[in-house]
């Protein structure tokens, strides 16, 4: 994902926000979310029971426990579930996550101006959290104003004959609810009004894929009202990891990834392998015993109105 640290027009955006959020080329934008403080069940040994809450702490309680082969007392609705499968159901109300990366067009002296985005490749994964399926989206976006830079090229490996070959933002956004009517589990409702279940969350690294990129520019550039699937509640995982892991910074997702000592894999600001970055983010973190819980949300307006906040 190409971030930035621009902000937008109050009259295109109106948001709430505190902190500061490092993008992937250094700069900073306004984003942070207050800890909240519903509490996760760890899974432990009858020695070593606790709870561990949004903060972190630990204090001694009452929880299940499994033995190897997950053969304890389980809820019905897990008892044929893996017992890695059963301690996500545990863990986060969440069932399935859409990992979505942007990567978007910028001007090669004023590269971060949000004046200069339009959406260029659109990756989603799929994910089902309990049974570790997925399925995966991706399109390259043609451009309506703004041109491919050599910088952009270099940075995204997007060439410009991929771009004129490639659907307009109105016909990658049909293609994306198509692969949605593929998965009524995930997202539920007519095209028109289509949303996520109350399983299903989107999740992005960082603000600026549905708030900017989306929402802001290419939105109002193509005179296209943003989807209902995207109204809501979603989670930004800089936000999510940073409250997680307590970290003082927003971190990339090569160094969320170090975190575990584990590297990237494929080629950064490449839509796709950045959206497989994010799952297996989201995943590791749910198997550190975190809960998901949405951090930013957007409310659609009248036309191309919409408002941006953290929650």
């Amino acid at each position: 994902m190409v971030s930035d640290g621009a902000s937008e027009p109050a009259a295109a955006v109106s948001a709430e926000t505190a902190g500061t959020e490092p993008n992937d080329a250094g700069q900073t934008n306004t984003d942070a979310a207050a800890p909240g403080t519903t509490a996760t069940v760890a899974l432990a040994t009858a020695e070593n029971a606790q709870v561990e809450t949004a903060t972190g702490e630990a204090t001694d309680a009452a929880v299940p426990v499994y033995d190897a082969a997950g053969s304890a007392d389980l809820p019905d609705a897990l008892a044929a579930l893996s017992l890695s499968s059963a301690v996500r159901e545990l863990r986060t109300p969440v069932r399935y996550v859409l990992c979505m990366d942007i990567e978007a067009t910028f001007e090669n002296r004023a590269r971060f101006l949000s004046n200069t985005h339009e959406v260029i490749e659109l990756a989603v994964v799929l994910v089902d959290l309990h049974t570790g399926a997925r399925d995966e989206f991706h399109t390259y976006v043609r451009p309506t104003r703004a041109s491919l830079t050599p910088l952009c090229t270099e940075l995204t490996g997007i060439s410009p004959a991929e771009l004129r070959a490639a659907p307009s933002f109105k016909q990658a956004m049909t293609a994306l609810a198509e692969f949605l009517d593929r998965h009524p589990e995930a997202v539920r409702g007519s095209r028109a009004d289509r949303s996520p279940s109350a399983t299903c969350m989107w999740v992005t690294d960082g603000s600026a894929d549905i708030d900017r990129f989306l929402a802001a520019r290419s939105c109002k550039v193509n005179n296209y009202r943003l989807p209902a699937f995207f109204e809501g509640a979603y989670i930004d995982l800089k936000q999510l990891f940073r409250a997680c892991k307590k970290e003082r910074v927003h971190r990339t997702l090569t160094d969320m990834l170090g975190y575990w000592r584990l590297p990237f894999s494929g080629r950064q600001h490449n839509g796709l392998d950045d959206a497989r970055a994010v799952a297996q983010i989201v995943e590791l973190l749910i198997d550190d015993g975190h809960l998901l819980r949405p951090n930013r949300a957007i409310y659609l307006g009248r036309k191309l109105d919409f408002t941006a906040r953290v929650i």
